[in-house]
């Protein structure tokens, strides 16, 4: 492969007295401090943190919230249980009892030694009810009836 030719430029040589004009004229920029800019490095750093901390103390003050929401639930449905817990412990202790026993026995129709056993009867065919009258319904009012009594009656 053929190589290429280079291309030189020159440039023009410019004066120190020149160069020293052309630098007066120019506007004075200042630069900004380097202390300056670290504080405010450290500053937007520090927000940061700030912001990655408030967002995990909100994540953490929901899951709170919401713990102890389930926790007031749970109480509530312990209390349920233990009342429920208390009548079928008093439903037992009666089931054991000679009480429940003499209940069940008279439900039964079922007697003691000694005892009489007494079955009411109802009596044979079936009672005729007494008709009970419906008064008459009041007559129909007619509308300029309601009209009238509403501007000349007291």
């Amino acid at each position: 492969m053929p190589r290429r030719k280079r291309r030189t430029i020159e440039l023009p040589a410019i004066q120190l007295p020149a160069l020293k004009a052309l630098l007066a004229r120019l506007p004075k920029v200042k630069l900004a401090d380097p202390g300056k800019m670290v504080r405010q490095a450290l500053v937007l750093v520090a927000v940061v943190i700030l912001a990655l901390v408030m967002m995990n103390i909100n994540a953490r003050l929901g899951e709170y919230y919401r713990l102890s929401a389930e926790r007031d639930r749970l109480k509530t449905e312990v209390l349920q249980l233990t009342s429920t817990y208390q009548a079928l412990v008093t439903q037992m202790a009666y089931a054991q009892s000679d009480l429940a026993a003499e209940d069940f026995a008279r439900n039964a129709h079922m007697i003691r030694e000694g005892e009489k056993l007494v079955v009411p009867l109802t009596p044979a065919g079936n009672p005729t009810p007494t008709p009970v009258s419906t008064p008459a319904p009041p007559a129909p009012v007619q509308n300029w009836q309601v009209w009238w009594a509403l501007f000349f009656e007291p």
